[in-house]
């Protein structure tokens, strides 16, 4: 259905920033945008980024070009407000520039002042209970006074716009419980609730350790004052935002703890919220609570973490590179962050997974399995219950328990991989080199054999047994197919060496593939490559590093590939899991010494990678033996759900470390995580009380006294880290991927 280019025009009031009123008609054209839909927007004044982000989004901006009359933009939609209800300022543009030129369109109207025929018209509050509803004694003496007079006049401007509306409208949707029965008590029906969306890909974590030595709190025209003083007086910092500092009381002002920030950029506001021990949010009037959720939504709580090109230290992780997230899918990192930490450090074991350790509160993605009975397994001789993932919630580490299943996404990035090139400074005689390779199964064969059992000093060379005839022939037809170059073999006491290439293949080898047994990886364009080449590739180590082991039943027997480097193990369950096949891992721990051919040498651990032979079979799409075999992971087209068997915990003192990712996931050893949100206090009443959950994700309290006394007890206390993370779970709840299908029900309603 949306596969059509519809027509939809969606207005708005005035679109000159993206925050407040304004975010929600902006995301929702965007999104609609992307869906297919042919979008114009339609504002009684336009900002020139926002008309940018627009035509970049492929919307087509229509400006009335509304003057602004003073600085405040509240005094200036008031006093257009005033106009459209008397004269139909922006109903006769609209009619004359839009209904005329644009047939058959969708009409969404997100304006709180034009009178237009719409489809739909969101409803985001009436003026007269907010006019009503300021504390107007906490303002200069001229501003009461002309309240006084203004007040019979907004309300029966405002009963007389709200009726028009309904009369104008096929349905109305209001932004909130607390906004429709303000509309009810005007008389109003209001068809559907649905809340304002939030970006929560900007709206999120934007440090590791925050400084929590100050509350944040915004400043408008239904900000309550008395709170704010109150404590402030008291000796609690506070950092304050907004673009109304003409409505500051004067002794607010001169208070020491006081310190206002004036407005402030999107990415500014962000760090804000995230280093603030909490939001306070004391209101006389507030439909929704757009800085509650914003708040909610950023906040933080090391490892290695599986990249998109090698699994690195989190240590050595920087800005740029690209790591694995939730989905499989590669997702850049925008920020790392490093504190100082004591504390408990939680050790979480899961099947066949190395083990990952964090700190308590970091979140993990924990999938809901349930056990369903099934007659036709039962019929079959088999177990009649089955295992079903119901969906998934993060769960802090310090709630992980054993029996819960973690995910393990399977890799799905795909690229076009180009043609490699071999570094030269100079070719002097072309025959004898060749600068440009093309990735075929035959070349990632042979990069199988070398990351297996190669090695770079002066030549490419790559070691096998004496026994192995079969392998060094094929080693060798394979670099004189590929390379203009002689292989030279070397007989050594226990191995023969294959030696070949010079110092641009070396160097190639030693930057793709890595030098020496601990330090071997696959390339990220090597993962990412059709299948049949990966295959290729993975067969190769399989046949240089691979062996048959027998379990402890001896009823049946697996493939186990032995290798020293963490980093390449982690990457190879990954590249099998492109496949669909779960290779699973485990650590031999070793300390000492070891004995290599007469040398003495550090014993260094030793990562086993291990194939079933029903994964085996299904990587090499063979038949497989008729014999069952116990699996104890869950799997569907997009993950493998791995069950805890360990969870332990462990004192640490030093530094741990975390990421801030473009998805806001990342893979700890194959694992998804995540990062957090910053309570909120506010007052149990209106829009807030329908965002901020009470004792979960901030306080709400019933009266000024009690909200001063709330904000003073968590100013010297603190709270629990869980609240965070139950934070940035609520503001997911108004994700505007998750508000916009909502939104595709009702088009899809008004289309039919």
């Amino acid at each position: 259905m949306f596969g059509l280019a519809l027509n939809v025009v969606i207005v708005s009031d005035s679109a000159k920033h993206d925050f407040g009123p304004s975010r929600p008609p902006l995301l929702l054209a965007e999104k609609l945008s992307l869906d297919g839909f042919k979008v114009f927007f339609v504002s009684s004044s336009i900002g020139s980024s926002i008309r940018k982000r627009l035509i970049d989004y492929g919307i087509v901006p229509i400006d009335f070009r509304f003057r602004d009359v003073f600085r405040d933009a509240s005094k200036n939609m008031f006093l257009l407000w005033s106009f459209e209800n008397l004269f139909r300022v922006i109903a006769r543009k609209y009619k004359k520039y839009v209904s005329r030129d644009i047939e058959d369109a969708i009409v969404l109207n997100f304006s709180s002042v034009a009178g237009v025929v719409a489809d739909v018209w969101y409803a985001q509050g009436p003026f007269f209970p907010a006019f009503l509803d300021m504390d107007w004694r906490s303002y200069p003496f001229h501003y009461f006074v002309l309240s006084r007079y203004l007040l019979p006049y907004v309300k029966l401007l405002d009963v007389k716009h709200v009726k028009g509306m309904r009369k104008l409208s096929r349905f109305i949707v209001a932004n909130s419980r607390f906004t429709a029965s303000m509309y009810r008590d005007l008389g109003v029906k209001v068809d559907y609730v649905i809340y304002p969306p939030l970006d929560t890909n900007l709206f999120k974590p934007s440090t590791n350790s925050p400084s929590e030595d100050y509350v944040l709190t915004y400043i408008g025209k239904e900000t309550d004052f008395k709170v704010l003083d109150a404590v402030a007086r008291r000796g609690v910092k506070v950092y304050a935002f907004g673009s109304k500092e003409q409505v500051l009381p004067e002794p607010l002002k001169q208070n020491s703890f006081f310190h206002f920030l004036g407005r402030v950029s999107t990415k500014r506001l962000i760090d804000l919220y995230s280093n603030a021990l909490f939001t306070l949010f004391p209101f006389t009037h507030e439909p929704f609570g757009y800085i509650p959720v914003e708040s909610l939504a950023c906040a933080p709580p090391g490892v290695q973490v599986t990249l998109l090109d090698e699994a690195k230290d989190i240590v050595e992780v920087q800005r740029g590179d690209e790591v694995i997230g939730f989905g499989g899918m590669a997702s850049q990192t925008i920020k790392t962050f490093k504190r100082r930490y004591v504390g408990d450090l939680v050790e979480i074991k899961a099947l066949g997974m190395l083990p990952l350790e964090l700190t308590p509160e970091h979140p993990v993605l924990v999938a809901k399995v349930v056990k369903e009975y099934s007659s036709e397994r039962k019929r079959r001789g088999e177990s009649p219950y089955i295992r079903i993932v119901k969906g998934f919630k993060w769960k802090a580490a310090c709630n992980v328990r054993v029996g819960d299943y973690l995910v393990f996404p399977k890799f799905r990035e795909k690229r076009e991989v180009s043609i490699l090139k071999l570094p030269y400074k100079k070719i002097t005689c072309p025959q004898k080199y060749v600068e440009k390779l093309e990735l075929t199964p035959e070349l990632a064969e042979l990069f199988g054999y070398y990351v297996s059992e190669g090695a770079c000093g002066s030549a490419c060379e790559i070691n096998f047994g004496k026994h192995e005839y079969h392998l060094i022939k094929r080693v060798k037809d394979l670099v004189e197919e590929i390379f203009p170059y002689e292989v030279s073999l070397v007989k050594l006491p226990s191995v023969i060496r294959l030696r070949f290439g010079g110092t641009p293949l070396v160097k190639f080898m030693k930057e793709h593939f890595g030098n020496g047994a601990p330090n071997k990886k696959i390339p990220g364009w090597l993962l990412y490559a059709p299948r049949d080449i990966l295959r290729q590739f993975l067969k190769a180590i399989i046949e240089g590093d691979g062996y048959i082991e027998r379990r402890k039943d001896h009823k049946s027997s697996r493939i186990c590939i032995a290798t020293s480097s963490r980093t390449l193990a982690l990457q190879l369950q990954m590249a099998f899991s492109r496949f669909g096949v779960f290779a699973t891992i485990t650590c031999d721990k070793r300390e000492g010494e070891a004995v290599i051919e007469g040398r003495r040498v550090h014993a260094r651990d030793k990562y086993l990678v291990r194939l079933s032979n029903v994964g085996l079979s299904k990587f090499l799409k063979v038949p497989r033996e008729s014999r069952k075999e116990v699996s104890y992971h869950i799997e569907d087209d997009k993950n493998f759900y791995v069950p805890v068997k360990k969870v332990r915990v462990k004192k640490y003192c030093g530094n741990v470390y975390n990421l801030q990712t473009l998805s806001g996931t990342y893979l700890i050893s194959n694992i998804v995580v995540h990062n957090c949100g910053t309570p909120v206090l506010t007052y149990d009443k209106q829009g807030p009380s329908e965002v901020v959950v009470d004792g979960e994700t901030g306080w709400l309290a019933r009266s000024k006294r009690e909200i001063v006394s709330l904000a003073l007890k968590v100013w010297e206390n603190g709270y629990s880290r869980g609240i965070r993370r139950k934070c940035r779970e609520r503001a997911l709840k108004f994700d505007v991927t998750k508000i916009y299908s909502i939104w595709k029900k009702v088009l899809e309603k008004l289309i039919s």
